[in-house]
């Protein structure tokens, strides 16, 4: 042995590019590294231990990470080691079939945003060869896309190559006019006032369009109307009944806010099993479930959605109306049985048919089989379009910019059962009790605590400058949005409360994240954490009658 090399996610790309240079060399006989070396990474090797069993090993990853042993022209024999993992599991992994690969969507609503961004930016107005060369790059994610949307029998390479291009091409349309629709574009194709807000949290996709739209409309300013934290003056001269019922409005203001920006950043649906322990029952502190918001902001949600979701059905229509005028056939679900769709003008008029052809719903980009049901292009939810539709139409929910609301999985639609990972620890900073209580390990946890934790920080640095211009959003949406009344002195005390609230929720946050960790602590090393400074010896006690006097 010469050495031993660490490889996983949370270290820089520069040291996990020297260990693998390393071990290449063989100045690395082992490596300790998570699914971070399955794929696409040249680290041949004699032996791969797997130690310990996880969910997310599945027989891709297997093949994967077991491939590197043996590996053709550098070893005669690998060696495949299981340590901790049930003989089931082995059997399953070893025998199951790999899943198909797919290739990923191009782009996103962050992405097509932060182009228009780019090729408008002032920098370049006066640079036509940069604005060419930005049109280039951008050009070049839809014309060689690494995905398809055209498969089957009918379809050969070439034309499936033209139609996933072509979609992309309405899809970047599509996201242009749901982004007009929510404001952060004009109708010539310029960003509007707070469109670089939404560019610079654009790793948050879709949560930095939705809080971006409460922004924009004025909510968080009506939230943080009552935020008026007791100053130092106040506590000696007012009296008690005063500054306790300030304190009280200020800490329900905080509540409020951190809950919505929960409901926002933090959307990991729970899963169900976690709801079948029985302890939780008598739990009292600990909230396993997000509770819901305020009515006002769910309202305001659920229209964004509502907005969202009107243009990709347009978006959907589209591409159907497209596919129709090529190909008139359809396949059944799961069977793949071809069938075609017979034009109500080719059916006899004293035919069954033709009375079940002129009583039925029209439809154009649900799909056939699921038509049959009685439902036309009327879609309630994000996942109905996502699954509903017919061949040839591809949508997926990271292709919106808005987060799905409901459960469709369950009869009437019920609520989304969002976990409350964060909103717990923001009131019992016990990392181990959500482990325990919200079904998560302490990385899945660590993972969400700091997602919010940057989001908190980005955006009170977005606000610290946004304080020293002059279009904050100040009025409230409410009644007096559209008062003459409100002065300039109103304005201002209404972005300072908002701007005065976040540093305060976010410097709370981080107080309480600096206990987090990413992975379990020993109780030795829980003694070191919490130990801050040793403790003196006490000095040795005299026995009475010890020393006595003679």
């Amino acid at each position: 042995m010469r050495g031993i090399g660490v490889h996983h996610s949370g270290l820089a790309y520069s040291y996990r590019h020297v260990v693998e240079i390393m071990f290449r060399a063989k100045h690395i006989k082992a490596v300790l590294s998570t699914e971070t070396l399955a794929l696409g990474i040249h680290m041949p090797c004699r032996t791969v231990i797997f130690a310990g069993d996880h969910f997310s090993l599945n027989p891709l990853q297997f093949r994967q990470m077991s491939g590197r042993a043996g590996r053709r022209g550098f070893d005669l024999l690998g060696h495949v080691i299981f340590f901790g993992i049930s003989e089931a599991k082995i059997t399953r992994l070893m025998t199951s079939e790999i899943q198909s690969l797919q290739g990923h969507w191009p782009l996103t609503p962050a992405v097509v945003h932060r182009m228009l961004m780019l090729h408008t930016h002032p920098a370049i107005a006066d640079k036509p060869k940069v604005q060419k060369r930005v049109a280039h790059q951008t050009a070049s994610l839809w014309m060689s896309p690494l995905f398809t949307v055209a498969s089957g029998a009918r379809w050969n390479a070439e034309v499936g190559r033209q139609k996933t291009i072509h979609q992309i091409r309405l899809y970047f349309s599509t996201v242009v006019d749901t982004l007009m629709q929510m404001g952060l574009m004009h109708p010539s194709g310029e960003p509007r006032l707070f469109a670089d807000v939404c560019s610079k949290l654009y790793n948050f996709d879709p949560a930095n369009f939705i809080f971006l739209s409460l922004f924009k409309d004025g909510y968080l300013t009506d939230l943080t109307e009552d935020y008026q934290p007791v100053t130092t003056h106040e506590q000696f001269m007012e009296s008690s009944e005063f500054v306790k019922r300030r304190l009280d409005m200020t800490e329900r203001c905080m509540e409020r806010l951190m809950l919505l920006l929960c409901h926002v950043v933090c959307r990991r649906e729970i899963h169900r099993s976690v709801l079948l322990d029985k302890s939780l029952q008598f739990e009292q502190v600990h909230q396993v479930v997000l509770p819901p918001t305020d009515d006002i902001f769910q309202c305001a949600l659920e229209d964004v959605q509502r907005r969202v979701l009107a243009c990709f059905t347009a978006h959907a229509i589209n591409v159907a109306r497209d596919i129709q005028t090529e190909c008139n056939g359809q396949s059944l679900p799961l069977s793949n049985i071809e069938f075609s769709v017979t034009a109500s003008e080719d059916v006899a008029d004293d035919s069954l048919v033709s009375h079940l052809h002129k009583t039925a719903i029209a439809f154009e980009a649900r799909s056939p089989f699921v038509a049959l049901a009685g439902r036309g292009d009327e879609f309630e939810t994000q996942a109905e379009l996502v699954q509903c539709l017919r061949d040839g139409i591809f949508v997926d929910n990271d292709m919106m910019p808005a987060p799905e609301l409901r459960d469709t999985t369950l009869a009437g639609n019920g609520a989304l059962l969002l976990n409350a990972c964060v909103f717990d620890y923001h009131h019992s900073t016990s990392q181990s009790d959500v482990h325990k209580f919200n079904g998560l390990n302490y990385k899945e946890s660590f993972e969400e605590l700091d997602r919010f934790k940057r989001f908190m920080v980005r955006v009170a640095r977005i606000f610290m400058f946004l304080d020293k211009k002059t279009f904050m959003p100040a009025p409230p949406v409410g009644e007096g949005g559209d008062d003459p009344e409100v002065t300039a002195v109103d304005v201002q005390m209404a972005r300072s409360r908002l701007s005065r609230g976040w540093e305060d929720l976010t410097n709370r946050y981080l107080q309480e994240y600096s206990h987090a960790n990413s992975k379990v602590l020993s109780l030795d090393d829980q003694k070191k954490k919490t130990t801050t400074a040793k403790k003196p010896k006490r000095p040795p006690l005299i026995k009475r009658g010890r020393f006595i006097r003679r």
